[in-house]
């Protein structure tokens, strides 16, 4: 027996796919592997692009799409920007990526139900940073794109990360991490490991008091996510 996929199979397999190879903005730099990262870019372009082209076909299903969907398409938008502004640059296909990251403008507008939801807001937020010179940009002048601020999101660190950089320079808010310790502090009982917890700085009404801990996969192999690039999902078997 073959189970034919439909299209909404189509979407959901990407989705997935696009949330597990997310994961690889959380690896410490120094085990990073830069490569990983061009299958994701034409990942997230793939997903926004399916997403669409069904909404331009069947009309309003942006509005009609499950949360999961449209909150991937920011995901997948923000993956765009963060590897198009990184070293990878010459080796993505960059017309591409533009034509998706708008594209997923467009699908946040389609979805919006009225003026200055959450939707058309992220709309907005997409076009700013799109725009933006001073995002990814360290202190030195140094651009770390591939890095993420956040992990505690697991695969949607990234958009959270974003959505953080946004806030530091169109919100007014700072830098919640700039005062942060950049280490972990670790103590052993037993087999079991306690990490501590640090507090923002007394007076830094914008410092997000979380847990300090290294990127989740420095000390372990990294399991390649991208088995299924080569998958034939229009046969099946059951």
């Amino acid at each position: 027996m073959v189970l034919m996929v439909e299209k909404q199979d189509s979407i959901y397999f990407q989705c997935f796919r696009l949330h597990l190879l997310s994961y690889h903005f959380l690896i410490d730099p120094a085990s990073r592997k830069l490569e990983a990262f061009i299958p994701l870019f034409a990942v997230a372009c793939s997903f926004i692009n399916t997403a669409c082209q069904q909404s331009w076909n069947e009309g309003a299903t942006a509005k009609n799409a499950p949360v999961v969907v449209q909150k991937s398409v920011m995901l997948a938008a923000f993956t765009i920007l963060k590897i198009h502004r990184s070293e990878l640059a010459p080796h993505l296909d960059l017309q591409a990526g533009e034509q998706a990251y708008f594209a997923a403008i467009f699908f946040a507008r389609e979805e919006s139900l009225q003026n200055n939801d959450l939707s058309a807001r992220a709309a907005s937020i997409l076009g700013q940073l799109w725009n933006s010179q001073s995002i990814f940009k360290n202190k030195n002048g140094t651009v770390d794109s591939l890095t993420s601020r956040i992990s505690s999101r697991l695969s949607m660190s990234t958009l959270f990360d974003c959505l953080w950089w946004w806030r530091q320079e169109f919100g007014g808010l700072g830098n919640p991490y700039e005062n942060r310790q950049q280490t972990r502090s670790e103590t052993l009982v037993g087999n079991e490991g306690v990490t501590s917890y640090a507090l923002p700085e007394t007076g830094d009404e914008n410092a997000v008091p979380d847990i300090q801990q290294s990127a989740p996969f420095a000390d372990e192999p990294f399991v390649d996510f991208d088995w299924a690039m080569n998958l034939d999902m229009t046969d099946w078997p059951m």
